[in-house]
């Protein structure tokens, strides 16, 4: 299985000089490159893609980022970054990203990403993760019980039965949790804990 990918970087000699370096990948099909943030838009919209590689920052900064809160397809996102930003690298996970990695990485290290991220996983390095583990609050220790009943599919009311507590509280307890984290639904709120390892707390 091929997979389809685009470049976006406002740099275009970085933009360039990826696509053909990565264009030697017999896997990996580099279908477009964009130079700003509209342009990726519509190429995003136009070849629907299986992966895009982003620049972070693109003309402004974080204009990346707000590329990748926008985007409604099942396009997956790996983030590049010049430097790992803490608030970077946690917006970009918030944010749906599957990847975020340095343009320090090298060749294999992307290929390997984007191949990791087309089949479903995620792809972060090491400082990422790092940053990452330094700027998310742990969930209390109610918090991680119902976070794993999330992740099983359980209805609030279902969970506040298992709980021995009320649908208003559960409730409750998960819109903090949205708030904290910066996620709108239960959905990447279980994600963002799968990613931080949270699931496995107490075991």
């Amino acid at each position: 299985m091929v997979t389809r990918l685009l470049i976006v970087d406002d740099h275009r000699a970085i933009a360039e000089g990826l696509r053909a370096l990565i264009d030697g990948a017999p896997d990996i099909l580099v279908v477009g490159t964009a130079y700003d943030a509209p342009s990726a838009r519509a190429l995003i919209t136009q070849l629907a893609p299986d992966v895009v590689l982003c620049d972070v920052r693109l003309e402004n900064p974080e204009e990346g980022l707000d590329l990748l809160s926008a985007h409604v397809s099942d396009t997956a996102f790996i983030m590049l970054s010049a430097h790992t930003n803490p608030d970077y690298v946690v917006t970009a996970v918030v944010r749906g990203a599957r990847g975020y990695l340095s343009k320090m990485a090298s060749l294999s290290q992307i290929v390997d990403a984007v191949r990791v991220v087309a089949s479903g996983g995620e792809s972060f390095g090491d400082e990422a993760r790092e940053a990452i583990g330094r700027s998310l609050p742990r969930p209390t220790p109610q918090e991680y019980a119902t976070l794993r009943l999330l992740a099983q599919g359980r209805s609030y009311a279902e969970i506040a039965c298992s709980r021995s507590s009320s649908v208003r509280t559960v409730e409750s307890q998960i819109r903090r949790m949205f708030f904290r984290y910066a996620v709108t639904n239960r959905v990447a709120l279980v994600r963002l804990a799968q990613q931080q390892g949270w699931m496995d707390h107490g075991r």
